[in-house]
């Protein structure tokens, strides 16, 4: 649970930033950054939809031992109601430290949130079995939100709101896409530093990039953030290595009208 909230509060991207490689061009920062929104808000007019997720977080020297670095893949099918979002997520974590595989799901529909925390891995022929717990009750509040995986791809994009926190953007044709990638400036570092983290996390960005796939109709189909940062964490600071991916793997399917308890 703390490694998913970890990564999936991260916007943020890592990489080494010297020359552009072979094949790329360098693109007007304000031309790149409406290129990647126009993407993503044709993303947020898709009916439905699966996403594909996977998450890592490593550190150097596993100093914090309740940070439980490891790795997460996640299955998202989601439905665009006029109020928000249905959707399902599966996912499975693996504790980088014990190698303990865990499950769980999230579910919304209408509205109301499910979790289960003890999803038994699949079966043979595929079923899933699910015991849902209503968080909030009948007392709390709807919720049509996205999830994680979603904000990923629907935005806003914190790196692309001000074009201060964008050291460069570069362009690269690649097959039927345009990979966009974006690499963040000092500027960003520093309000990850001094806003968005405490004074006593000390939280220092070394390298951040994030790389957005546009497909020939404009849909942002893909996105990769990945970060490399210093973070003091129960007074011990120690260096970590995040890397997620969100990939959209089929959409806008006229047979999937409701949110179920199975993942097809």
């Amino acid at each position: 649970i703390i490694l998913l909230a970890v990564i999936l509060s991260v916007t943020s991207g890592c990489g080494p930033q010297g020359a552009e490689p072979a094949g790329q061009e360098s693109a007007g920062i304000e031309s790149g950054i409406a290129a990647i929104n126009r993407g993503a808000e044709r993303f947020s007019e898709l009916k439905n939809g699966t996403l594909e997720a996977t998450a890592a977080i490593s550190s150097k020297n596993n100093a914090v031992e309740s940070m439980g670095t490891g790795e997460s893949n996640s299955l998202t099918t989601f439905i665009l109601r006029s109020k928000g979002y249905d959707f399902i997520q599966e996912t499975n974590a693996k504790n980088e430290e014990t190698g303990e595989i865990s499950y769980h799901a999230i579910k919304q529909v209408d509205g109301n949130v499910f979790y289960s925390f003890a999803v038994e891995p699949a079966q043979a022929e595929g079923e899933k079995s699910y015991e849902w717990t209503d968080h909030d009750g009948e007392d709390g509040e709807p919720s049509y939100g996205p999830n994680g995986a979603l904000k990923m791809m629907t935005g806003p994009f914190k790196l692309l709101s001000d074009v201060k926190y964008i050291k460069s953007i570069t362009r690269e044709e690649n097959g039927s896409f345009e990979k966009y990638t974006v690499t963040a400036s000092d500027a960003y570092a520093e309000y990850m530093k001094e806003t968005a983290h405490s004074q006593k996390e000390n939280y220092i960005v070394h390298e951040h990039r994030e790389v957005y796939w546009i497909d020939q109709n404009g849909l942002l189909i893909k996105c990769q953030i990945r970060e490399e940062f210093e973070w003091t964490i129960d007074g011990i600071a120690d260096t970590y290595l995040s890397d997620i991916t969100v990939e959209l793997t089929g959409y806008n399917d006229k047979k999937l009208k409701e949110i179920g308890d199975e993942l097809d």
